[in-house]
């Protein structure tokens, strides 16, 4: 690795005139003062001898330096080392100590965790100034949806809203170390409203507490739910249906217990003689694929677990019983169990298959490649064919309702054509499973399920405010787990600010760093 460079520079910023702060008078310059400051760039780090002036203010009769607009008084890195440890810790969600690391990987710095958490508290205690400044700013560029879901991650839940057509632009939020009632979500709506903003759309979950308050804020508002959200209670039934059909896949007869319990007792006898060799416990449940748990057992009393896997003459007694009986043969047994299949493999196959299979059976993604297809046709050359066959039709009916032609919007009437039939169809096989679901296929449902379709800049689904609802847990983990309302609202503000800021190739909160 190359060793980072380490670059002087010599900064002259005593200009012969400074504008006293208290009487914004011109003041002339009285003598120079010094000051050193670390700055970064691509090669590394920058160690700066800046010349300042002190003035001296004829009106006042006070002196006073001037001020840098990349350096804070009295501190020891500029603005842009401030910057980039700040964005590293909101933006990037790097911890801490991850951060102290780059620094001195990247540029050759060396900076305390405090030192960094302290420039992260006073980012966020800068976005108070900006606050009402930023609110004016949202409110004029809301557009007519909005997305509003919330979200809990510890002890506290935020409340948020979103505009989806403005790159997930935060609208509003409500910090909360309870869970959310209908009183805190009317109070939010309304705060809402007192801002100026009358959405012609809401995008929510199924949740209980928005419809009668949207309702009541914005009774013109329609009230979209979110089809994401619908369509996921749909593949969770679909997923437990596929779950269930494997579950009746007939199993193949035991082994006979007299041979299980002679190798039980073979594989006790030689963990008992390596483990007297000197092989230690863990190692021999690595090689034999056995819990540590069972071999800590065996190893705890010996013979206890060797009386228990002996062989024992009434086990002898009863399996001449059942060979007496005919019961005893594998071949007749599978033939009366497995029938229907062609053999005790292909269940076996089949039973994997499922496994790997039922998510793209449940699903709208299909059998896009060839060994996706491949084991969905192994599924349908066996009895369960009927039953899959059923479930990917139900699945795929869904879909097709909501499916965006390329140049135009949904045809309303299609699809509540499609909607009606899907609810009216018969199932045969797993109507036991899809019958509730069926029944809440009502016209109200699809109503709202379908407000997207009359106006292109309308949103399905509210995944504009469950993104950003990741982004605050993710804040959460970033440096230190925030355990204050006051704290939360000021990081989810500064996230916001920045986000802004970066999309408009602005600086994140401090002024401009130094050019070297």
């Amino acid at each position: 690795m190359d060793m980072l460079a380490t670059r002087f520079q010599v900064i002259d910023d005593a200009p012969d005139q400074s504008v006293c702060k208290n009487c914004n008078s011109s003041c002339p310059l009285v003598w120079y003062a010094r000051r050193s400051a670390i700055d970064i760039t691509s090669a590394g780090q920058a160690l700066l001898d800046i010349k300042i002036g002190v003035y001296r203010c004829n009106s006042c009769q006070n002196y006073f330096r001037n001020n840098l607009n990349y350096i804070l008084p009295k501190a020891l890195f500029t603005n842009r080392v401030v910057n980039v440890a700040v964005a590293s810790v909101i933006e990037d969600s790097m911890p801490v100590s991850k951060v102290v690391r780059r620094l001195e990987r990247d540029f050759g710095l060396k900076v305390s965790e405090s030192a960094i958490r302290k420039w992260v508290t006073r980012a966020a205690q800068v976005i108070g100034d900006q606050k009402e400044k930023l609110e004016p700013q949202v409110i004029s560029e809301t557009s007519g949806v909005l997305c509003i879901d919330e979200a809990y991650s510890g002890a506290l839940g935020i409340l948020l809203a979103t505009n989806p057509n403005q790159k997930d632009e935060l609208v509003g939020y409500l910090v909360s170390h309870d869970s959310f009632d209908s009183e805190d979500v009317e109070k939010f709506h309304l705060k809402l409203k007192e801002n100026g903003i009358e959405p012609d759309q809401v995008v929510t979950d199924e949740s209980a507490l928005y419809p009668e308050v949207i309702k009541t804020v914005w009774p013109k508002t329609r009230h979209q739910l979110c089809l994401f959200h619908m369509s996921q209670k749909l593949v969770n039934i679909a997923k437990k249906a596929v779950r269930d059909i494997r579950k009746s896949i007939p199993k193949p007869p035991r082994k006979d217990s007299q041979q299980v319990t002679k190798k039980t007792r073979e594989l006790v006898e030689k963990v008992l003689d390596l483990h007297s060799s000197g092989v230690a416990s863990r190692k021999l449940a690595r090689d034999f694929s056995i819990s540590r748990n069972t071999i800590k057992k065996w190893l705890s009393d010996p013979d206890k677990f060797l009386r228990k896997y002996r062989s024992s003459p009434k086990n002898d007694i009863v399996s001449t019983k059942r060979l007496n009986k005919g019961e005893q043969s594998e071949t007749h047994s599978a033939e009366l169990v497995a029938e229907g299949w062609e053999s005790w493999d292909q269940i076996k196959d089949i039973r994997e298959v499922l496994i790997k299979l039922a998510f793209d059976i449940s699903s709208n993604k299909g059998y896009g490649s060839d060994e996706i297809q491949k084991r969905y046709q192994q599924v349908l050359g066996s009895p369960l064919a009927p039953k899959i066959v059923e479930i990917r039709n139900f699945v795929e009916s869904w879909y097709s309702i909501w499916t965006l032609d390329e140049e135009a919007l949904p045809n309303l009437e299609t699809a509540q054509r499609s909607w009606e039939e899907l609810a009216d169809r018969k199932l045969l096989f797993v109507e036991h499973h899809f019958g509730k679901f069926q029944s809440r296929m009502t016209n109200r449902l699809f109503d709202s399920l379908s407000f997207y379709f009359q106006r292109e800049d309308f949103q399905s689904t509210n995944n504009s405010a469950e993104r950003y609802a990741r982004v605050v847990k993710k804040i959460q983990k970033a440096s230190y787990r925030i355990r204050s309302k006051h704290h939360l609202a000021d990081r989810v503000l500064l996230q916001e600010l920045m986000r802004r800021k970066r999309i408009q190739n602005e600086d994140l909160y401090l002024s401009n760093p130094c050019q070297i």
